[in-house]
């Protein structure tokens, strides 16, 4: 599992899919579009960051389960995990 380390954001990690329900949708600095979910085996929220494009699917899948595929996974110091969402997919209940 190839690992780098980044001094603002700590360890960025990469690894599979964040599996959970999508709890917040919120638009955070500079206009960035963010959600949140809690994932189950992680048993944490993470913050992803999203595409405009996505913004329908996302408020589609509010308070619904949800996979995001991603490439990376990075924890920010005293702000829990956080990573880039290029896509998203609906899990069943």
């Amino acid at each position: 599992m190839p690992v780098s380390f980044e001094r603002k954001c700590g360890p960025t990690i990469t690894i599979g899919t964040i599996e959970g329900r999508l709890e917040i949708i919120q638009e955070g600095h500079g206009g960035a579009l963010q959600f949140q979910i809690r994932d189950a085996m992680l048993r944490q929220k993470v913050r992803c960051s999203f595409p405009e494009e996505l913004l329908p699917e996302v408020i589609d899948r509010f308070r619904k389960r949800l996979k995001c595929p991603r490439h990376s996974l990075s924890q920010e110091r005293n702000a829990g995990h956080r990573i880039v969402a290029e896509r998203i997919e609906a899990l069943p209940r």
